[in-house]
């Protein structure tokens, strides 16, 4: 399973992602340092999402974790920055 997003997290603005290779219903958490900021379970795998990344947290660690109903888990941490760099290219992180 997999988490894959084409741009980074940037403060204000809303993050993309999809998580892929899942089995059932995969269980998405996303947080913000260690603030809860999405809850959300899939049961269409593969799972298109988006949050909204607040403002003002450049600098945080965005965090998402995804478990799936066979107890497969996977997670993706990135740094939160502040403008669009421009970054080209697929972030990628899983098991």
């Amino acid at each position: 399973m997999d988490i894959v997003s084409r741009d980074p997290p940037i403060a204000g603005k809303s993050f993309h992602f999809t998580v892929e290779g899942g089995v059932g219903i995969t269980k998405i958490r996303v947080f913000v340092d260690s603030s809860l900021e999405l809850q959300h379970d899939c049961d269409d795998p593969p799972c298109h999402e988006m949050t909204k990344i607040p403002p003002r947290t450049c600098g945080a660690t965005l965090k998402i974790i995804a478990t799936d109903s066979d107890g497969n888990k996977t997670e993706f941490e990135h740094q939160i920055v502040d403008l669009d760099l421009g970054a080209g290219g697929i972030m990628e992180m899983g098991n």
